[in-house]
């Protein structure tokens, strides 16, 4: 059986690991980083007429690529960064120190 929640790679580094004495062999978390980077973007394609925010639009974020505004869960409109990143044994290392 594997369990899911929410974490850090900081919180989490300790029980990532390919070994019995490990709980957890990897987490996904989107990055922070181009959260924030998207999240910038958005609004700066809105201010410059790029995107009205309606459902089925699309807008280029930047270097980050093309986003497509899809209608969220509430009936308002999302935009979804994408897959999210993976944290194993062969980068959780590198990665708590940074989040």
């Amino acid at each position: 059986m594997k369990l899911t929640g929410l974490g850090l790679p900081s919180e989490m580094a300790e029980y990532i690991g390919d070994d019995d004495a490990h709980s957890c062999p990897y987490m996904f978390l989107w990055n922070p980083i181009d959260l924030g980077r998207l999240g910038a973007y958005t609004p700066i394609a809105l201010v410059n007429g790029d995107a009205t925010a309606a459902a089925g639009e699309k807008f280029t974020a930047g270097d980050m690529g093309e986003y497509e505004i899809v209608t969220a869960g509430d009936g308002g409109t999302e935009i979804i960064l994408g897959t999210p990143f993976k944290f194993d044994p062969s980068n959780i290392e590198e990665w708590k120190s940074v989040y």
